[in-house]
C-alpha cells in the first residue's frame, strides 16, 4: 500500500518508459540516492516554473504551481527524514548529493540545515564535480560559509596542485575529461563569499553583500547585458572599503558587514552619510536602504562610487 506522503509527491517513474531515466550522478558507485533526488529537482522545476509563470501573467498556472509546491513540501519531509538527514534507505544511503540539492531546491526544511551539513555535506564527499558546487552552496546558503570552503578546498586541491594542467578533470581527484566545464565553484564564490548577484532581471538591479570569511579583499568584473560591473573591496577588523563602477541603468545594493562589529562612520564619494548609528543627508543617487543583524545597506545607482566605513 502506498503512503499518503508518498502520493504526494511525485512519481519515481524510472524504467517505466524508453524516455524516463535518473539525471543524477555518477561521483562514487553506489552512494547517489536517486529517488529524493528526483524529487528535489521537480520541486525546483515547480518554483522556476511559477516564477516565469508570474513573470508571463499567467497567474492560474502559478497558483497550480504553488499549491503543488505546498502539498509536496511535507510529503517528501515525511517520506525522507531519517533524524538527520535525508535518504530513501537509512541503513545503505547517506548521500551528499540528495541532501544539497533538497536545500538548494528549498524542499529541505530550514530548520535541518545545520544537521544537514553537520552529518552528511562535511563528512561524506561521494559527488563528482557535476555535483559538487550544490553541496557547497547548500552549505552557504545553511550560512556555513567557512564549512563550504573547507570542503571546496579539499575536494579541488589535488587538481589545483597540478602546475601542468590549467583546466579541471571530470572526476575526483581525477579521470575522464581533463578539459570539462565543471566549474560551479565559482559560482559559490562570485554568489556567496563576494555576496555579489543580480536581484532583478537582466541586472536592473544588483547586490553586493559579503561573506568573505577569511578572505580581507576581492576584485571581480562581472560582464552584464548592462555592461561591466566593476569591484574591489577590502574589509579589515577596522575598515570596509568598496570601489564600485556599476553600468547605465542599474542599481546597487552595497552591504557593509556588521555582524560581531558596530559601525562608527559610513562615507560615499568623500561625503559623511552615517555616524553612530544616525543617517545623515544622503547624496544624490544613493538611499539608505535599511539594515538586517548582517548588513547596513545603501541603494546607489549607476555611476563611480567609493564607499569607506570605519569600525568602533
Amino acid at each position: 500500500m502506498i503512503s499518503n506522503a508518498r502520493k504526494r509527491i511525485a512519481e519515481y517513474r524510472k524504467r517505466k518508459s524508453p524516455d524516463s531515466w535518473d539525471w543524477v550522478d555518477w561521483g562514487v558507485k553506489n552512494t547517489a540516492d536517486k529517488e529524493p533526488i528526483q524529487m528535489a529537482f521537480y520541486y525546483l522545476a515547480l518554483n522556476k516554473a511559477k516564477e516565469m509563470a508570474h513573470v508571463l501573467g499567467e497567474e492560474t498556472h502559478a497558483k497550480w504551481y504553488e499549491k503543488r509546491m505546498k502539498t509536496m513540501k511535507p510529503a517528501f519531509e515525511k517520506a525522507y527524514w531519517k533524524d538527520g538527514f535525508y535518504s530513501s534507505n537509512a541503513a545503505k544511503l547517506k548521500d551528499d548529493r540528495a541532501n544539497a540539492i533538497a536545500i538548494v531546491s528549498g524542499i529541505a526544511n530550514s530548520k535541518f540545515h545545520n544537521q544537514i551539513v553537520d552529518n552528511v555535506l562535511i563528512p561524506n564527499h561521494y559527488s563528482s564535480p557535476h555535483f559538487e558546487w550544490l553541496a557547497e552552496e547548500a552549505m552557504c546558503i545553511a550560512g556555513r560559509y567557512k564549512a563550504s570552503l573547507a570542503r571546496m578546498k579539499e575536494q579541488y586541491q589535488s587538481q589545483v596542485d597540478k602546475k601542468s594542467m590549467s583546466t579541471l578533470y571530470e572526476m575526483f581527484p581525477k579521470g575522464g575529461s581533463y578539459n570539462h566545464a565543471w566549474n560551479g565553484s565559482n559560482k559559490i564564490l562570485s554568489k556567496y563569499i563576494a555576496g555579489v548577484e543580480p536581484t532583478k532581471v537582466g541586472w536592473s538591479e544588483f547586490q553586493i553583500l559579503p561573506n568573505l570569511v577569511h578572505f580581507k579583499q576581492f576584485k571581480k568584473v562581472i560582464p552584464t547585458v548592462k555592461g561591466n560591473v566593476t569591484i574591489d573591496l577590502e574589509v579589515t577588523a577596522k575598515q570596509y572599503v568598496l570601489e564600485l563602477e556599476s553600468p547605465e541603468n542599474s542599481t546597487a545594493i552595497i552591504g557593509i558587514p556588521k555582524q560581531d562589529r558596530e559601525i562608527k562612520e559610513v562615507f560615499v564619494n568623500g561625503k559623511l552619510v552615517r555616524r553612530k548609528g544616525k543617517n545623515k543627508k544622503s547624496l544624490k543617487g544613493l538611499t539608505h536602504d535599511g539594515e538586517n543583524e548582517k548588513f547596513l545597506k545603501f541603494k546607489v545607482q549607476s555611476g563611480i562610487w567609493e564607499v569607506n566605513a570605519t569600525y568602533n
